[in-house]
């Protein structure tokens, strides 16, 4: 519970994402938001890796946009710290599938939180003009690049959630896209990053 600790967020905070849990839970046994071995540790498998992009944000981005939220990671957990923490901020998460979609809005609207859902491939939303753009466990880091380059306003960055294999990912990247590379070892697994890019131009 460290990074929580050092979050410091309040008990409505925590009850929130309570909330948010119950929720999940309820919904997934409709429709597949999270895999049946991680219901068993929601708050460790999905909450607290989603959490720790939460501190790359200050108060000077007020735009995150999340690619493919799925469940509502980490979508909706930013949007929830950042009720709390960094009020400003309002988080648009794309989503392709529609039940899963009408599960965030359904998220958003109990939860009260500063968001909108995109319904929609990411490849067919409008240009968004997008302070941070985040994204966990959707698609190689290459693919991801492309995607942020029409939606990334300039001096905004990049802040992807990445497996085992991240290192592999970035070589491709660097064939196709110039950027500025932060790693930095996921709280959740050492073996896989939290990966924050800038700087980002095509060669």
């Amino acid at each position: 519970m460290d990074f929580w600790d050092n979050l410091d967020v309040s008990r409505e905070t925590f009850h929130k994402l309570e909330v948010y849990k119950e929720r999940l839970l309820l919904w997934n046994k409709k429709i597949n938001l999270i895999s049946k071995r991680s219901t068993d540790d929601v708050w460790g498998r999905h909450f607290l890796d989603s959490a720790q992009v939460f501190g790359t944000l200050t108060a000077e981005q007020t735009k995150v946009l999340d690619f493919g939220s799925g469940g509502g990671f980490p979508g909706i957990v930013l949007a929830i710290i950042a009720t709390e923490k960094l009020p400003l901020i309002r988080v648009e998460m794309v989503e392709s599938d529609q039940r899963k979609a009408v599960f965030l809005r359904d998220t958003v609207r109990t939860l009260g939180l500063n968001s909108s859902v995109w319904s929609d491939r990411v490849e067919d939303i409008c240009e968004m003009d997008s302070d941070v753009i985040t994204a966990r466990a959707l698609a190689p880091l290459k693919k991801l690049l492309f995607f942020s380059n029409r939606h990334l306003k300039k001096g905004g960055f990049c802040v992807f959630l990445k497996g085992e294999s991240y290192k592999d990912e970035i070589k491709e990247a660097l064939e196709c896209w110039s950027f500025s590379i932060k790693i930095k070892e996921s709280v959740t697994n050492p073996l896989s990053a939290m990966l924050i890019i800038s700087d980002l131009e095509k060669r």
